[in-house]
């Protein structure tokens, strides 16, 4: 299964969601940055508010693979066993936490969303896709400790084992799991980066969360 790109992978998940739509206690919350574009169009077509939540991946020194995340609330996950089959140094790891914890102060100064927002709201999470479900895991401990009334995860592709994992602890809407998952851009025709001017466009453009 292939996705032209994220509006259209969007589309296709607002379809098995349509559930939710126009329910007054509902927030969709993208991932940042790639989960920004599906939730923005989810949200248009369920007529729900939208924002984004901020989460950055550790990635390895070697690839773009994913050794862990880390989210606001002082959310931090490191897979070990992951860093240790690959040898990774600890003064990788610890620069590279660093490195990650500047950018995520950074972007909330321009993208936090009040925490009173979230409390007691029904949250429906998503993300571009999964492949080691570092960074849906950092995320769904965030809001735990926001007292959000109920967690529903929504990907359009997933590796089977990060599905499996994350499935167990929250309500989980895939479009595809394939058998073989390197990476999520392979199931893309157009996966090109989303920067910051981007999310601050889609977040400029959604309904005001005022309202909820």
């Amino acid at each position: 299964m292939m996705f032209n790109n994220r509006q259209d992978a969007g589309n296709q998940l607002a379809k098995h969601l349509i559930s939710y739509q126009n329910h007054s206690d509902t927030l969709i919350l993208g991932l940042s940055c790639g989960g920004v574009p599906i939730a923005f169009e989810i949200a248009q077509l369920l007529h729900l508010p939208f924002h984004t939540l901020l989460v950055r991946k550790i990635r390895s020194p070697h690839s773009t693979l994913s050794l862990g995340a880390i989210a606001e609330q002082d959310v931090e996950l490191l897979h070990a066993d992951l860093i240790g089959i690959l040898d990774i140094p600890n003064d990788y790891i610890r620069k590279e936490l660093e490195n990650q914890k500047t950018h995520l102060e950074k972007q909330a100064k321009s993208y936090h969303i009040s925490e009173r927002l979230l409390y007691q709201k029904q949250i429906i999470l998503v993300d571009d896709g999964m492949a080691t479900g570092s960074s849906m895991q950092v995320a769904i401990q965030a809001l735990k400790k926001l007292q959000v009334t109920d967690i529903h995860l929504a990907v359009p592709v997933a590796s089977r084992s990060s599905l499996a994992k994350i499935s167990k602890e929250v309500p989980t809407t895939c479009l595809f799991s394939p058998s073989f998952f390197a990476r999520i851009s392979d199931f893309y025709h157009n996966f090109e980066p989303v920067s910051d001017l981007e999310v601050t466009h889609f977040l400029n453009s959604s309904c005001d969360l005022a309202t909820i």
